[in-house]
């Protein structure tokens, strides 16, 4: 099995499992919006079979920063969202997922959005939510963040650009692009692709 450079020292972690997660927010500022909706799936680390997965939603809290320009993306209207569970049963059954299938080691966390302020979106606002719940240890214990999909994508298909629509169209993922679950599956399938590349 062949993995891009940049995994040889997460192979040699010994990692058992690799997360991948999804999240629709409630506007692109990790301090002041929230998570609305989130897709996270845990698999083995060598053969990719998926082992558990949650979906989860979150009622908003900060109504103030709700961001019209979100809504348009990911579809879900304001009082759709007020109509969610509240943010602390959905935070703790988040952080009981994440209880279950931790292991002695950081694990890897995939996401498709790579680059975001110069870190990763889904991380920044994962580590954001549970610091406002006082939960940031576990989160950094349990997910580290790894290479995504989309940078190694480069080096082995030449597209117009690679964003997870075109990833996807190209290889015949079916995608409901913006839907939380939707994007991890096809951000899931896409790693699979690329690591038997």
């Amino acid at each position: 099995m062949n993995y891009p450079t940049e995994y040889v020292p997460m192979i040699e972690k010994g990692f058992e499992k690799i997360f991948f997660v999804d999240l629709e927010t409630t506007g692109l500022d990790f301090f002041r919006n929230e998570i609305l909706t989130a897709s996270i799936s845990v698999c083995d680390y060598d053969t990719l079979e998926e082992i558990d997965s949650v979906e989860l939603k979150f009622k908003p809290e900060n109504l103030q920063f709700w961001s019209s320009e979100a809504e348009k993306i990911h579809g879900i209207k304001l009082q759709q969202a007020l109509d969610f569970p509240k943010n602390d049963v959905s935070s703790a059954e988040l952080m009981s997922f994440l209880h279950l299938h931790k292991c002695k080691w950081v694990q890897p966390l995939v996401s498709h959005s790579l680059n975001f302020r110069g870190g990763y979106f889904d991380q920044f606002f994962l580590s954001s939510h549970f610091m406002k719940h006082g939960k940031e240890f576990e989160v950094r214990r349990v997910c580290g963040i790894s290479q995504s999909t989309i940078d190694y994508a480069k080096q082995c298909v030449k597209l117009e650009n690679y964003k997870l629509s075109t990833l996807s169209n190209y290889y015949q993922i079916k995608l409901n692009h913006h839907d939380a679950k939707s994007d991890r599956e096809a951000c899931q399938k896409l790693y699979k692709i690329f690591r038997s590349l």
